[in-house]
């Protein structure tokens, strides 16, 4: 049985390597497992981003503030003007390093977030990228509190917990 045709002429939209039959590419597989070793390997250059560095916690793991589809948000503290910051970063894939879609992308997301100005906005002081291209970050403002998903979460229970009472009080319970 032979390669589905649709798979034959399938090619990756970064390298333009064929894909295997599962439609994954098999040279940026294997570029992305490398990056990882190399970034291991230099873990401690790795939390240092032009005047940002990336906080610990007292075990040394990172102080991650949350995660999204394009990166993670890392508590960081701005060495030049010591204060703590919010650190954006994403990691750019080996084989889309040499194109800047990736990095437009978030730099757009960046300059749609600085151009806010609101009170329930975080503001954005810098954008930038590593040397080699392979991480892009900006830094903003820290609004210390709960997160959008506790606050909400209680919500969410307390809305719960009313229509339980008015459920029971609507069966004469």
């Amino acid at each position: 049985m032979g390669i589905p045709l649709a798979f034959a002429a399938a090619t990756c939209s970064i390298c333009g390597e064929p894909l295997n039959a599962r439609g994954n590419c098999v040279a940026c597989l294997l570029r992305t497992a490398l990056d990882e070793s190399v970034m291991e390997a230099n873990s401690d250059a790795s939390f240092v981003f032009g005047d940002f560095e990336i906080m610990r916690h007292e075990d040394g793991s990172v102080c991650e503030l949350g995660r999204g589809a394009m990166g993670v948000t890392y508590l960081a503290r701005d060495n030049v003007l010591r204060r703590k910051v919010a650190l954006k970063v994403i990691d750019v894939p080996a084989a889309a390093r040499g194109s800047q879609a990736v990095r437009e992308r978030f730099l757009r997301e960046a300059r749609a977030a600085a151009a806010l100005r609101h009170p329930n906005v975080a503001a954005v002081f810098q954008f930038g990228a590593s040397p080699d291209g392979s991480r892009c970050y900006y830094a903003m403002e820290l609004v210390e509190g709960e997160t959008l998903g506790l606050a909400c979460g209680g919500m969410v229970r307390s809305v719960q917990s009313w229509l339980c009472k008015l459920r029971s009080k609507l069966r004469g319970h």
